[in-house]
Parts: structure tokens; C-alpha cells; sequence
């Protein structure tokens, strides 16, 4: 392989070469006896490492054979009850708006989004200077209802609200003492905080 940066290091020691040879192979020589750790490695490929230890070995060397993988940036998209989760892991994700010319959502940058509307969303994946992929769209249909958990019809699975929720009314709005009538005691109660600084 060409171009990847081979790297040799351990106990104060470190030397690293670029690949130009792929036939006749590279070497590093005048390596001190001991351990050491290697690791091979190039853009858009997974790096590989090891170790090996240096010793007498009548001068013959010590060979290793590593070949990073190129790097599979898988676009697939599944969803579950309204989520969308990309397969490829640990990379960098922006989810679009496929209904609205690809617009980025803001910030849906992790490898699950959960929309908040109904509609088709991609995933575009990358790392480092590689090639972007992008998945293909996926439809959600996100559940709506009313979200308020004070109102009456107050539903858990709705991920939108629908302007629908409905609360209950106080009968008698003016009785402040609670005792079903409307009176001069409301109005003792009402003046007895009136100008009184809220805190909370």
C-alpha cells in the first residue's frame, strides 16, 4: 500500500517512514532491542496496530505484514417507532430534510434522530476528508396529539402537539376561599397579597 505512515515506537524510541515500496517492502533499521509498538495507518482506512520485540535475531530483522481496511461508511437507515438510527458507527452525521431540497436539520448530528414533524430524512456520513455518502430517504410519520401532561386528553405517544389538548375550567374563577360563593372575603383574601413580590 502506498502512502500510509508506518509508525515504531516504545521506551523513548520513535522512527515512522511514508510507504513508497509496495513490492520490495521498507524497513527501519538499528532498532534497539526491546518492545515496541507499531501502527500502519492511512486516510480513509482503518489504522492497524501491534506489537513486537526486538532481539537477537543473527540480523535477519523482524517482518510485519499489516494492511489497513479502507474505511466502510455503510448509509443504511432503519427506524423504529418514529426514530431513525444510521448503521455505520462512530462518524460524523447530518441528518437532512429530503422534502426540503436537503436541508440539514439543525442540530441532528448523532447516529439517531428523532424527528419532531412527519416527512423523508437521510443521513449523510463522514470522516475526515473522505467521500461523504448518503443514505437513501426514510418516511416517519411522527404521532401527534396533545403533549401538555396537564390536559385532559394528555397523550404519552404523541411526539407532536396538535393544538388539540384540552383543559379543565375553573367554575368559579372569582372564589378565592373556595367556599362556591363570590364575596367580600374573596376580595379581603385577594387584597391581604395584593403587591406582594412572586419569587418562584
Amino acid at each position: 500500500m502506498l502512502d500510509a505512515t508506518v509508525e515504531l515506537y516504545g521506551d523513548g524510541y520513535y522512527q515512522s517512514f511514508v510507504t513508497s515500496d509496495p513490492w520490495s517492502g521498507e524497513f527501519i533499521a538499528d532498532v534497539p532491542f526491546g518492545d515496541y509498538t507499531y501502527s500502519v495507518s492511512k486516510a480513509c482506512h482503518e489504522t492497524v496496530t501491534g506489537s513486537v520485540t526486538v532481539d537477537c535475531n543473527d540480523g535477519m530483522g523482524i517482518s510485519v505484514f499489516a494492511t489497513p481496511a479502507e474505511i466502510n461508511l455503510d448509509p443504511t437507515v432503519t427506524s423504529s417507532n418514529g426514530v431513525l438510527f444510521a448503521t455505520a458507527a462512530n462518524w460524523d452525521y447530518t441528518w437532512v430534510d429530503c422534502g426540503n431540497s436537503n436541508e440539514a436539520v439543525l442540530g441532528a448530528t448523532g447516529a439517531t434522530f428523532a424527528p419532531s414533524a412527519s416527512g423523508t430524512y437521510a443521513v449523510q456520513i463522514s470522516v475526515d476528508d473522505c467521500p461523504m455518502v448518503t443514505s437513501d430517504c426514510v418516511s416517519v410519520v411522527v404521532a401527534s396529539g396533545c403533549t401538555y401532561s396537564d390536559a385532559l386528553n394528555f397523550d404519552a405517544s404523541a411526539a407532536q402537539d396538535d393544538g388539540s389538548c384540552e383543559f379543565e375550567l375553573a367554575t368559579c374563577p372569582g372564589d378565592m376561599d373556595g367556599d362556591n360563593l363570590i364575596a367580600t372575603p374573596d376580595l379581603l383574601e385577594f387584597l391581604s397579597v395584593f403587591g406582594t413580590t412572586c419569587t418562584d
